[in-house]
């Protein structure tokens, strides 16, 4: 991560690793977020859109 050019605090260059991270097939719903995260920050709204601006 990092960059040569830039912002100042994003000049540092570094490596990072993920050792594990889940993914879905299928898009996560807007109804399906707001049922377990309790909000909806998405700009388009709809329960069956796809959960956006997260």
């Amino acid at each position: 991560m990092g960059s040569s050019e830039g912002d100042p605090e994003e000049r540092f260059i570094h490596q990072v690793g993920v050792r594990e991270f889940l993914m879905s097939k299928y898009e996560v719903t807007q109804g399906q977020w707001k049922k377990i995260m309790g909000n909806n920050p998405s700009f388009f709204s709809g329960e069956n859109s796809p959960i956006e601006q997260v």
